[in-house]
């Protein structure tokens, strides 16, 4: 299920930099528009086959998206001292559509959980495993907290695509900028979430065909697999860098011709949120934590449980109603 919801996120990074690129130049053939992405997101996969790589892509994935989102609030905030937007409130979507997509953009925002296991598997020492998660969901919900609240600025404005720059005028240098970062975001966060796909596809393709020909790995003992099932490392083999580098080109291109037929940037969104996002992080382990933990232990913590799960449920539904 993890790995279905990471290849709609791949699917998702197409669909930035082809709808990007339209909002730059209405006339651009969708031709065109899928060659320039391959020629922008198919170079990335090199970022997969080092830590210190992926970490620095993610970083100005991080930084354009926050940059990104600083340009919408700065644009709605001048344009809500404006006569008209003081009054109209212009910047909230004008339909259900705009909202759909800006909800299902706003529970995008807590997912990411999927790589923490391939996370794990890299570290030296294991027991820092704890201390990079409680650092990396706190700045994770600093971070995203504020923005998500906003994320509804974006739909304003109906324009020939569903971006979540809606707001920004066509033809506007905020526009075009703003174009530029969703096109660096989609390019940087491509690698992140291809990584823990092709480290999982890569390993059992070489298990099953190459292993007897490969030397073993210097890792610890009982790594955390893609599954979360313990393994003896010392039984396990590293795939190639070739292997890797293929793997990734071939799932970047099944994630092309799924942005070819995939009907728009919204639908990818509300599906996301509503079968993974929500679910993975919200609902299942609200539910969990309700249905297993004692309730005369943790009343308070139960019936915040309860609340949560309900959320999930109605979140989930609200994310379908925008497909």
């Amino acid at each position: 299920m993890q790995q279905v919801e990471l290849f709609t996120y791949l699917i998702f990074d197409f669909l930035i930099v082809k709808e990007s690129l339209l909002e730059i130049n209405p006339g651009i053939s969708e031709v065109i528009r899928l060659i320039i992405a391959v020629a922008l997101l198919f170079p990335m996969v090199v970022f997969t086959l080092h830590p210190r790589w992926l970490s620095r892509s993610g970083i100005v994935s991080t930084v354009s998206f926050e940059l990104l989102y600083g340009l919408i609030i700065i644009t709605g905030l001048r344009a809500l001292h404006s006569s008209d937007a003081s009054h109209s409130l212009g910047f909230l979507p004008q339909s259900m559509k705009g909202f759909y997509g800006s909800y299902g953009g706003i529970l995008l925002m807590f997912s990411g959980h999927a790589i923490y296991p391939s996370v794990f598997s890299e570290l030296k020492d294991k027991r820092d495993m704890f201390r990079v998660l409680n650092y990396t969901y706190a700045l994770i919900s600093i971070l995203s907290i504020p923005v998500a609240l906003v994320v509804i600025l974006g739909y304003g404005r109906e324009s020939v695509t569903d971006l979540p720059t809606g707001y920004l005028e066509e033809g506007t240098i905020e526009n075009w900028v703003g174009q530029v970062f969703m096109i660096l975001k989609g390019c940087f966060t491509h690698p992140a979430i291809l990584y823990p796909i092709v480290k999982e596809t890569s390993q059992s393709i070489h298990t099953h065909f190459f292993s007897q020909n490969s030397h073993k790995t210097v890792t610890a003992q009982n790594i955390l697999d893609i599954e979360g099932q313990i393994f003896d490392s010392n039984a396990m083999t590293t795939p190639s860098i070739k292997l890797k580098i293929v793997v990734s080109l071939v799932i970047s291109t099944l994630a092309m011709f799924g942005s070819m037929f995939i009907p728009s940037i919204a639908f990818v969104l509300s599906l996301s949120s509503a079968i993974f996002a929500i679910t993975l992080n919200l609902t299942l382990p609200s539910l969990t934590f309700a249905i297993c933990m004692p309730k005369n232990d943790y009343p308070i913590r139960a019936r915040v449980a309860i609340i949560l799960c309900f959320l999930g449920l109605v979140s989930s539904v609200v994310a379908f109603m925008g497909l």
